[in-house]
């Protein structure tokens, strides 16, 4: 069976992306890879790829989906990134349309450490699937964010890895990116529960918090396998162990790590995450040396 997956990438994230294809390769079996090119570095890269890597051009795609008007969008203007949030969903929805098959959408700062069949495994024939951000709770005393101070405001569940079957749910997901897609969480308020501490929460964040209402509107599936996907949210939340040169979490081969706050610093240094994930030195080796030197080995 071939899987289909789509990304986008410009020139700054395109070792990332051929990172994740190259360890795709090396774990997912049969696959189609469509990306959503922004720029001539990431088409050039393309036409060089072997076959299983098919793009797209924006002007082309904007073409495609003039319906949404994606060249002329609502409310203010929006920043680089929150343009490229905004057409993610669709060119989801337009592979979807192309192929007629299944399409998972894939960060491009996502590696696979492990096959990713357990994922498609647990999503079945559910309209969609997506993985939960599985934050700790400040009762367990664990480093790094917590749900009560930021699942609120960035949402239960994370857009790195999200499987669609129902074309309905993509065109729904890109219908409300298109009306607000910022960088800043929107329509906060504080909320107050009598067993639980006092938390905000936001009604929408970029591309992602969307995802709950999508569970809400068409019972889209929360994959429950904690490693299918994890990240530096979650990191401490279960054990971290290498077992015959595969990183296990909580006893399980991960799947895809997302490599989410990754930052190259002005002299060349990389900044594993921003401050709050407390990423330590165990972690680094597990996964993010291994990351690194793929990176390195894409840049040449």
């Amino acid at each position: 069976m071939t899987r289909h997956f789509c990304s986008y990438s410009d020139a700054a994230y395109l070792p990332r992306l051929k990172a994740l294809y190259a360890s795709m390769v090396r774990h997912c079996g049969d696959f189609v890879l469509h990306v959503l090119a922004w720029d001539d570095a990431v088409l050039d890269w393309i036409d060089e790829a072997p076959r299983n890597v098919l793009g797209i051009g924006t002007g082309e795609f904007f073409t495609f989906r003039n319906n949404l008007k994606l060249t002329s969008l609502p409310g203010p203007q929006r920043s680089r990134v929150e343009h490229m949030w905004t057409c993610g969903p669709a060119h989801v929805a337009m592979v979807m349309e192309r192929t007629g098959q299944p399409v998972t959408y894939i960060d491009a700062d996502l590696f696979a450490f492990g096959s990713p069949e357990p994922f498609f495994a647990e999503a079945g024939d559910a309209p969609a699937a997506f993985c939960g951000h599985n934050f700790a709770h400040v009762a367990d005393g664990l480093p790094g964010p917590t749900w009560e101070s930021h699942a609120g405001l960035f949402g239960e569940l994370n857009v790195g890895l999200c499987h669609f079957r129902d074309i309905r749910v993509a065109q729904r997901w890109a219908e409300l990116c298109r009306e607000w897609c910022y960088l800043k969480p929107d329509g906060v308020i504080e909320v107050h529960d009598t067993e639980r501490p006092s938390r905000v929460v936001a009604q929408r964040f970029g591309d992602q918090k969307y995802l709950e209402q999508l569970v809400r509107e068409f019972g889209a599936v929360v994959i429950k396998n904690k490693a299918a996907m994890i990240g530096p949210w979650n990191i401490h939340t279960a054990s971290l162990q290498v077992l015959d040169g595969v990183p296990h979490f909580g006893g399980v081969p991960i799947g895809f790590y997302h490599f989410s706050g990754l930052r190259l610093g002005p002299h060349g240094q990389w900044s594993p995450s921003r401050p709050e994930y407390q990423i330590n030195e165990a972690q680094v080796d597990a996964l993010y040396v291994p990351y690194l030197r793929a990176l390195e080995e894409s840049s040449r």
